[in-house]
């Protein structure tokens, strides 16, 4: 019964963890993509403006990986995978656009947390067949809603996985940097 018991209060902590997660990664988005590039790019006078598009109504998380951080967008496009797709065909060079991708996320992480751990490359690529999934339903739904569906689909994967990647590297922290590590735990 342990391990029930331990993974019902995994699953707790994911839920108690959603809102106040998607609340801070959306603060956090507008204030690093809508007010700090803009106000660098008018004081650098910078007309390409196009940070983001609507993330917010993607039908799919393929959609919304191509318009939430245009800039990195574009910049993978343009020198992974049209590079990659002249070596390797188009398949691959999705493979290793997302890997890439996929692994600068990590390094990222892994040095804010000092936890070189596989979590955040794992939970992008889990998101590999729910971007089928999710294209899938949009596909298959008879209805006028379908891209509805897709887009509580992309938000659900959203309030899910943000959450359970925080919970796993906290946990890991917390076993590099010992339990009383954080202030508030004190």
């Amino acid at each position: 019964y342990g391990v029930i018991i331990r993974g019902f209060l995994f699953v707790l902590d994911i839920v108690r963890l959603c809102v106040p997660t998607i609340v801070c990664w959306l603060l956090g988005f507008y204030a690093i993509f809508h007010c700090f590039l803009n106000s660098l790019a008018e004081m650098t006078r910078y007309a390409d403006r196009e940070f983001y598009q609507d993330w917010w109504n993607a039908p799919s998380l393929d959609v919304f990986w191509r318009k939430w951080n245009i800039p990195v967008h574009r910049w993978l496009l343009r020198h992974i995978y049209h590079e990659s797709k002249k070596k390797t065909g188009e398949n691959l060079a999705f493979w290793v656009t997302f890997s890439y991708s996929a692994l600068m996320h990590e390094l990222l992480l892994s040095i804010m947390l000092k936890v070189l751990k596989p979590w955040f490359f794992l939970g992008m690529f889990a998101q590999i067949p729910l971007i089928f999934l999710s294209k899938w339903l949009v596909n298959v739904l008879p209805t006028p809603n379908k891209n509805r569906w897709g887009n509580c689909f992309v938000w659900l994967s959203l309030f899910i996985g943000q959450p359970m990647i925080e919970l796993l590297y906290l946990r890991e922290w917390l076993h590099t940097h010992g339990e009383y590590a954080l202030m508030c735990m004190r």
